[in-house]
């Protein structure tokens, strides 16, 4: 497996674009800087890997990283270092990446997504949302003695939703571009 620098940088700028257009038009339902009850990144975390494989799971990985240092280092209490945000980064690419191989290795997907219907997207966006809050949870509690609980709830309801959402707009999309070039 390997990755393209192109790749990662394209699927690295959409989420950078995902994750300010969310804060933009999604601000009223922050909790705080890292938690929101609709985060639509989160959808592309996934639907990024999915496309792009490790190109995409390095993309969002660095995006992400690279944003949690820069929005949260000088103007919140959380006191954000380079490994944290390094950390938080591997988790953000990396649990979608390997959710999406499980499902591929356990067939319940394949890899042009031909076979992806409402119920496998619930199920990848279920297993994605709650495998991300664990991982971002479980960093924050070790890093800042904060969340694990806290704001579990309300980040796993922003991850599901705004998985499905990406997920669902995709899927239509698909659809859409076969009827236009199927006629």
């Amino acid at each position: 497996m390997s990755f393209h620098l192109p790749a990662v940088i394209f699927f690295g700028s959409i989420y950078a674009v995902l994750y300010y257009l969310n804060d933009f038009f999604f601000s009223i339902f922050a909790i705080n800087s890292t938690v929101s009850w609709v985060y639509l990144p989160a959808g592309f975390r996934l639907l990024g890997v999915i496309l792009g494989g490790l190109s995409g799971s390095v993309g969002v990985g660095v995006a992400s990283a690279l944003i949690f240092y820069f929005s949260n280092s000088t103007s919140s209490a959380l006191n954000v270092d380079g490994y944290t945000a390094c950390i938080v980064g591997i988790a953000s690419g990396g649990v979608p990446y390997f959710i999406y191989l499980f499902f591929i290795h356990l067939k319940i997907i394949n890899s042009s997504l031909q076979d992806l219907n409402l119920k496998h997207i619930i199920f990848m966006s279920s297993c994605c949302a709650f495998g991300s809050v664990a991982a971002h949870q479980g960093i924050f509690w070790l890093a800042f003695s904060k969340g694990l609980y806290s704001d579990f709830i309300a980040m796993l309801v922003g991850d599901l939703i705004g998985i499905a959402m990406v997920l669902i707009l995709f899927r239509i999309s698909l659809n859409f571009g076969m009827m236009l070039f199927n006629r």
